[in-house]
């Protein structure tokens, strides 16, 4: 399964998914790697640009673990152990950007009447607003209302 969006990378080789990082990061995938110190200091060395454009974030781990997970599908107890493990890595703001779709969005639930109502009223607010400002820069004697 090829990723979408991004693929998190845990305790795998770096030689076999070499040429495979560079392709996702070329396609604009995301690409997060943990690791040994070794490991991460390469690919931050490699992908300078795109770790400077939190493509590449790459963090070394001290968890046995090892596995991967495909635009945060799948593996919940790896991902847990990497949020506990490495402080550094911003485990909400991941979960964040692959929260599913569906559960999230808010749907239309004020019927538009409700709306249309609502409209009116910020309406007459603006008018009053507007009538009042008048009435003071032209004085009280103003055949506004």
């Amino acid at each position: 399964m090829d990723p979408k969006y991004s693929i998190l990378l845990c305790n795998q080789s770096l030689v076999e998914y070499e040429r495979k990082i560079k392709n996702w990061l070329l396609s604009g995938i995301k690409v997060l790697w943990f690791g040994r110190e070794d490991e991460v200091f390469i690919l931050k060395d490699k992908y300078q640009g795109f770790a400077k454009a939190f493509l590449v974030q790459a963090y070394s781990t001290s968890i046995r673990e090892a596995g991967v997970i495909i635009d945060g599908e799948g593996k919940q107890d790896l991902f847990n152990k990497i949020s506990d493990d490495c402080r550094l890595f911003n485990s909400a703001q991941y979960q964040v950007e692959h929260c599913k779709v569906d559960d999230h969005i808010v749907k239309h639930s004020i019927p538009d009447t409700i709306n249309s109502i609502l409209y009116n009223r910020y309406l007459l607010l603006i008018i009053f607003l507007f009538c009042l400002l008048c009435q003071v820069q032209c004085g009280p004697q103003s055949e506004i209302w």
